[in-house]
């Protein structure tokens, strides 16, 4: 059954600043096969031997298609985000959606658990120091920030009751994704503050 969008929750890749990502990388590293401990895989979300995985593919947003045992992600069966900025600013929808207000089970995207479907989830390339994966920052370029918050000021606009905010808003502070404070900038782009989600009251 379909829900209200009630949150738009903003994402970093974790790749270091500079390091150009496409929608193939994020399919492969959210659907790609993930070996259990006890050697099994999941593919897509159900488990195979090493042998049934090797006659399973995985097709990339490009439908380039590639084996299923030659990838090592998540092994998600729906994809993190819906949409993807690049380096070069270009926003692109890697999950369908209707853009209806409400979330469909065909619209979910694994974002944060919990919330994923009142959720849309979106994402930009980097939010890590360059050369040290573990450091978080805000590495976005002009043209990321320009769509983003074209993107967003857009989404308050058709959707005047969303709250928006960032992952680690949503996991207690576990993750430093996106790598920037969103309150701030939400605020510095006149977002109106009934739309900035703000449990911490910053």
């Amino acid at each position: 059954m379909a829900k209200r969008i009630e949150y738009l929750i903003v994402h970093c890749s974790g790749t270091p600043e500079g390091r150009d990502v496409t929608p193939d990388d994020i399919v492969l590293v959210h659907r790609g096969a993930k070996k259990n401990a006890d050697g099994s895989f999941t593919f897509l979300g159900k488990k195979y031997t090493l042998e049934q995985l090797k006659q399973q593919t995985l097709t990339l947003h490009s439908g380039r298609k590639v084996n299923a045992a030659q990838t090592n992600g998540n092994g998600w069966v729906n994809l993190g985000y819906t949409n993807f900025w690049r380096l070069n600013g270009d926003n692109i929808k890697i999950t369908a959606n209707n853009e209806d207000g409400m979330v469909d089970t065909w619209e979910i995207t694994n974002g944060v658990a919990g919330v994923n479907d009142r959720a849309r989830h979106v994402c930009y390339a980097g939010g890590t120091e360059r050369g040290n994966i573990n450091k978080a920052k805000d590495t976005r370029t002009p043209q990321q920030i320009a769509a983003m918050t074209k993107f967003i000021k857009q989404f308050v606009s058709n959707h005047p009751r969303v709250k928006v905010g960032g992952h680690d808003q949503f996991v207690n502070g576990a993750k430093a994704c996106p790598s920037f404070c969103m309150v701030k900038y939400l605020r510095s782009i006149g977002i109106p503050e009934g739309n900035i989600y703000n449990p911490k009251k910053l």
